[in-house]
């Protein structure tokens, strides 16, 4: 099983983790900067260069209450995976903080 985790802070710095084998509570944590992990709705294709990835998104749950730093280019990505959707309009929410955006192979994102 082979797996990416990329984690994108608010300042717009991108950070990839290659995995052979499961990723933990613990690495899903780490990427996102500590926290409690929420998944984030609506959220679950990338596009990372030229292809289009089937993902899980990662955050901080308590992001907004602890006034985390609002993350554009996530936000960006939120954006375009919603539209690629099918979905029209804008989003009504913002991410905040570390988003962690996780792809691999069927068995990793089968193990998380």
């Amino acid at each position: 099983m082979r797996g990416t985790i990329l984690s994108i802070s608010p300042d717009g710095v991108e950070t990839a983790r290659q995995f052979e084998g499961e990723a933990t509570l613990d690495d899903l944590q780490a990427a996102i900067g500590g926290g409690s992990v929420q998944v984030v709705p609506l959220f679950d294709i990338f596009q990372h260069g030229e292809d289009w990835h089937r993902c899980v998104v990662f955050c901080d749950e308590d992001g907004k209450v602890n006034n985390l730093t609002f993350n554009p280019k996530a936000q960006l990505h939120w954006q375009l995976a919603y539209n690629a959707s099918g979905h029209l309009g804008a989003l009504d929410d913002a991410l905040v903080g570390t988003v962690a955006i996780v792809w691999g192979d069927p068995d990793f994102m089968e193990a998380l």
